[in-house]
């Protein structure tokens, strides 16, 4: 029997894996499959809305939210922009109220704060590997009271 790999994120390709599992030189045997994810290099990008607002801090109050939305969207109206850069400030406009939306949402701005965190996920990987470390330990122990026993 042949084992295959699949995944449904966009960008990521599928794994065939050429050996047989029933093939008798390999029972009883540990094989390890490293794998490894890419994407396209623009998914992935997260917009700072923080950035698109111009405001310096998450921590902006809501009020803040709202002058800076506020200024922005004078600025990048489409009825008040030069003919010449209509379509640019139309997507501009488009990103100003994706920002205010997202942030003067309590929720939608915790996921996006979640998503730009990036301490958050070096925090995450420090305790997936500190897991890793304790499996290793455990099984370590079990493989040696088993090689007391027999």
């Amino acid at each position: 029997m042949s084992t295959s790999l699949h995944s449904s994120f966009h960008g990521v390709r599928s794994i065939q894996l050429g050996h047989r599992l029933n093939d008798p030189q390999r029972q009883g045997k540990i094989h390890i499959i490293s794998c490894r994810a890419t994407t396209n290099s623009d998914m992935g990008k997260q917009t700072n809305f923080y950035q698109v607002l111009s405001l310096r801090s998450e921590y902006a109050s809501i009020e803040e939210i709202k002058k800076a939305y506020r200024s922005m969207a004078l600025v990048y109206h489409p009825d008040v922009c030069p003919p010449s850069r209509k379509e640019e400030f139309a997507q501009m406009f488009i990103q100003v109220q994706k920002a205010y939306q997202t942030l003067s949402d309590p929720i939608l701005r915790k996921k996006h704060d979640r998503e730009l965190g990036l301490e958050q996920v070096e925090n995450g990987r420090k305790i997936w590997e500190e897991q890793l470390l304790g499996l290793k330990i455990r099984s370590d122990c079990r493989l040696r009271r088993k090689e007391r026993e027999s």
